[in-house]
């Protein structure tokens, strides 16, 4: 007897069958790490991007390490003093030619209530806007940590919850931190 002859639509069944066999191959192959890669994107002033970054510090369970070209936005500090208060390791690096600027800056207040502050003294700018949450998540992009960048400049976030990208970021955070000073707070009287 002669096989059956496929017709159009068993043919299209049979190839459809084999790719999801081996997309299914392939995905129990897929290292743990890259099951849970996740990542999320933010944009302003059309989104609230400092509540994302707000509710992602509020996940940290051990540390955060923090880069900011820009260290105005009273909530991000409230948010990294909350933290430091549940038990976290935060640590915070500035610039030199921010952490100079005076009274809009939040780094005084976050110094004073337990964050660790350096100073980066590169040659030109320390110009990173970055967010390290337990060696897991970043948080990162154009988006300064301040007002304006909340509310009135076109901004980026984007948030990656990836163990390699964390690490790579943790590996320049540390880095900078090396050749970094410690910042002194000015306590007000």
């Amino acid at each position: 007897m002669d096989a059956p002859r496929r017709t159009g639509q068993h043919t299209y069944m049979f190839r459809l069958f084999i790719r999801l066999s081996v997309l299914c191959c392939l995905a129990t192959v897929a290292s743990p790490e890259d099951a849970r890669a996740q990542w999320a994107a933010c944009f302003t002033p059309a989104e609230d991007c400092e509540a994302r970054i707000i509710e992602t510090i509020g996940h940290a369970r051990k540390t955060i390490r923090v880069q900011a070209y820009s260290f105005t936005s009273a909530p991000i500090a409230a948010a990294l003093v909350g933290a430091v208060h549940r038990g976290v390791d935060v640590r915070l690096i500035v610039g030199h030619a921010r952490e100079k600027s005076g009274g809009h800056t939040r780094v005084d207040h976050v110094a004073v209530e337990g964050v660790v502050v350096l100073v980066d003294t590169p040659k030109g700018l320390m110009h990173d806007k970055i967010i390290i949450i337990d060696n897991e998540t970043v948080v990162t992009g154009s988006y300064n940590f301040s007002a304006s960048a909340a509310h009135r400049n076109v901004e980026n976030v984007l948030i990656v919850n990836e163990m390699n990208v964390a690490r790579r970021y943790g590996e320049h955070w540390r880095d900078r931190a090396a050749v970094s000073l410690p910042y002194e707070a000015r306590t007000e009287h």
